[in-house]
């Protein structure tokens, strides 16, 4: 292996006061010698940490396997063990291999003990919005060592809101957003400054294109309720204009029937003035006669007279 050392590990307190591993036999390592700036004897200058970095944290330090599967670089490219030593050599990587990446299919989320079986996990107090999950990264992890705040497993999560987006991490499992009690427990690392910088950025443009959307929708509703409300005037109108109609056609049936009826009265005093001057002639004619009659029989009467004396 090109720029790897063979190096032996001597016993040295760690800064939590544990002893660190004391390997009986050396095996390669992926990362330079130490420097004066570093104040681990495990730590690794590099960025890639090597199998003995994480044995030693995972081991002395009682993190828990974020320490492993918080790191992107570790997870894709981790070292093994020498295929030359003593079968001590073996068991050491076989040990770091099972705390660092024996329990994958639960995402690293099974928390390494030392000796005494305590584990000390990488929690947080901070909140975060929402998360999200899917097919890959999501329901509760009953396997887990750490418990939320209501002593429940919680649920694997992802960020998806400001600088932390995309991370994830372990958050309280209440589907109630009420009653969660903001329990945090990062698995994967803070993103760089620059990073969080573009994902602000991103998030501002997105709330931007947001806030103008909800604009143009509530533009959109106003402008659909005046249309609305315009059409149901148009409605309004209409119904008006078609009772208008009908009592137009009603007004014209009444008009043709009084025409009608007109008609009617005017042949009926027609033909009763006809009537009536008929009977006004046959009166008249009749006077006439009695006329006749009376002024005959007086000069009958005249002459009678006149002959008696």
């Amino acid at each position: 292996m090109a720029g790897a050392r063979r190096g032996r590990v001597s016993r040295s307190p760690s800064p939590t006061g544990l002893r660190a591993p004391t390997p009986t036999s050396s095996f390669e390592v992926s990362s330079p010698a130490a420097t004066e700036d570093q104040t681990d004897l495990f730590e690794c200058c590099s960025e890639t940490p090597c199998l003995r970095c994480v044995f030693y944290k995972c081991r002395c330090w009682g993190t828990t396997g974020a320490v492993w599967w918080s790191n992107p670089v570790v997870r894709r490219s981790a070292p093994t063990a020498a295929t030359s030593g003593s079968a001590s050599r073996d068991s050491t990587a076989r040990r770091a291999g099972s705390v660092g990446g024996g329990d994958s299919d639960n995402g690293g989320i099974r928390s390494s003990s030392d000796k005494s079986g305590r584990a000390s996990p990488r929690s947080s107090a901070s909140t975060v919005s929402d998360g999200i999950e899917d097919s890959n990264w999501g329901g509760v992890v009953h396997e887990s060592l750490v418990l939320c705040r209501h002593g429940k497993h919680p649920r694997r999560l992802y960020a998806w809101d400001g600088k932390h987006s995309g991370r994830r991490y372990l958050g309280c499992p209440l589907k109630d957003k009420s009653e969660r009690c903001g329990f945090v427990q990062w698995m994967d690392e803070e993103w760089p400054k620059s990073a969080q910088d573009v994902i602000l950025t991103l998030w501002d443009m997105v709330n931007q294109t947001i806030e103008k959307a909800d604009k143009n929708l509530v533009d959109m509703m106003a402008e659909k309720a005046l249309k609305n409300e315009a059409q149901e005037k148009v409605e309004l109108l209409e119904g008006e204009k078609e009772n208008l109609a009908r009592e137009k056609l009603e007004l014209v049936r009444e008009k043709e029937q009084l025409n009608v009826r007109c008609r009617f009265s005017q042949s009926c005093c027609s033909a009763l003035q006809a009537v009536v001057r008929n009977e006004l002639d046959d009166k008249k004619r009749i006077w006439i006669v009695v006329v006749c009659l009376i002024v005959l029989l007086v000069a009958l009467l005249f002459g009678v007279v006149l002959k008696m004396k």
